[in-house]
């Protein structure tokens, strides 16, 4: 069975991921280009963008319901960035730029990318 995912008011809808209780991270662009994201619950969307940011792709979600992103902030930085619960953390890989959180399993261990200092390719990281 497929079910079409699709934000209201969004230009697209992107799947993020999917966690064991079929909540899902989207990330769409709306009208003025700007990324955001939504947790989609099997009937209801909830807006779930990185505070201060203004870019927020939610992209991995564990089974307790923490998200990992890709967030850009006003500067045009790029982060990595987690919720738990109510709460969202910034992650900056140190000695490095460019930081970006993908994917989250069940014990809070995230996944992402930086480019380390001096460097032009990025390289994958995991941290909590």
């Amino acid at each position: 069975m497929y079910t079409d995912l699709f934000v209201t008011g969004s230009i697209n809808t992107f799947g993020g991921g999917i966690n064991a209780t079929d909540e899902v991270t989207l990330w769409w662009t709306d009208s003025t280009t700007y990324s955001q994201s939504s947790l989609y619950n099997g009937s209801t969307y909830t807006t779930i963008n990185v505070p201060g940011m203004t870019n927020s792709r939610a992209l991995g979600i564990n089974k307790t319901g923490q998200i990992a992103y890709v967030v850009t902030d006003p500067y045009g930085v790029t982060h990595g960035a987690v919720k738990k619960g109510n709460l969202y953390y910034i992650v900056d890989f140190p000695k490095g730029t460019q930081t970006t959180g993908g994917g989250i399993n069940d014990t809070s261990e995230f996944v992402g990318s930086y480019t380390p200092a001096g460097k032009t390719v990025p390289q994958p990281y995991t941290g909590k």
